[in-house]
């Protein structure tokens, strides 16, 4: 039986027209949206393989043609939406040195005001060292005790006495009436090593995660090893982002051992085996399908330049 034989470039043009549309998409059995996906298998009656599709939902089993006037007008549409709101390269240019430009603004205005604190700040320095000087000078000043002096002696009359107590008691009514006083600087004692290292230090309470982390090393393991499970991307996003992204799904962040993007729309999440099953159910709960039919290995995912010339078989 001959084959019916497809255009050039048609598998890679369905494919990207599927990404495009996938999550538009119903199934014809169970109308279900965005449960199609592209089969592992392919159709063998056309020149290349053509490839076949299959509903997650119902476990429908369909070929490309029952599909790809649907895809194409879905994608057609998403590309027609896609180029009417990107923004043009030079507006985007434009705008990042709009930006910079109130960013310098602002920089000058944060550098005038430095200048200004700092000169306020030499001030107030300036009136402390003043103070300081008064303080020492009102201190040198004061009137000496009287248990010292000519005051002291045996010899000294009462008028004397007298004398020396009014003064006092015009001293003390000057100092009351006069400006406020400088107060007396009172410096705090340093705490020894010995109290410092007596201070009882509080222990934080682990939490929920952690706890559940360290039950999960001493937990016998079924399935040891890891593995990388592959997810769609319709745009380019940092690790991040992705770990957002995973944090709104209710995906634990802990359990996601490493991250990296091996093509364009995929990326590729690291796990332990034993964790497989619980992110696949969780993410289906979530709508988020796996790329199951990604494989790194395929040579037009590895585009090693030394095999371009050479067949796949």
């Amino acid at each position: 039986m001959e084959k019916e034989k497809l255009a050039d470039g048609f598998c890679e043009e369905f494919q990207i027209n599927f990404d495009l549309a996938q999550a538009q998409i119903n199934c014809i059995t169970c109308q279900q949206i965005g449960t199609i996906i592209i089969a592992p298998d392919t159709n063998a009656t056309y020149s290349p393989p053509a490839p076949m599709l299959h509903c997650i939902n119902c476990g429908g089993h369909f070929t490309h043609k029952q599909f790809l006037e649907v895809i194409i007008q879905v994608s057609t549409i998403i590309k027609k939406h896609q180029e009417t709101t990107a923004v043009p390269k030079s507006d985007a240019i434009h705008k990042r040195l709009d930006k910079h430009d109130e960013m310098f603004e602002e920089l000058v205005k944060l550098q005038k005001k430095v200048s200004e604190l700092t000169d306020a700040n030499n001030s107030l320095q300036q009136k402390n060292k003043k103070l300081e000087r008064e303080l020492a000078t009102l201190r040198s000043t004061e009137q000496i005790n009287p248990s010292t002096g000519s005051q002291a002696s045996k010899y000294a009359s009462d008028t004397d006495s007298s004398n020396t107590n009014n003064n006092n008691n015009n001293n003390n009514h000057n100092k009351n009436n006069s400006s406020p006083s400088v107060p007396t600087i009172t410096k705090s004692p340093t705490p020894s090593y010995a109290q410092m290292t007596a201070c009882k230090v509080t222990n934080k309470k682990p939490t929920t995660c952690q706890v559940q982390a360290a039950a999960r090393k001493l937990a016998p393991s079924t399935q040891s090893g890891f593995k990388f499970v592959y997810l769609h991307q319709h745009h380019r996003m940092t690790i991040k982002q992705l770990h957002d992204i995973l944090r709104k799904l209710k995906i634990d962040n802990s359990r996601i051992l490493d991250v990296h993007f091996p093509d364009r729309g995929v990326v590729g999440v690291l796990i332990y085996n034993d964790y497989e099953l619980e992110l696949t159910a969780q993410l289906n709960r979530r709508g988020v399908q796996l790329h199951n039919s990604f494989d790194p290995c395929h040579p037009d995912i590895v585009r090693d330049p030394e095999f371009k010339d050479k067949s796949t078989e």
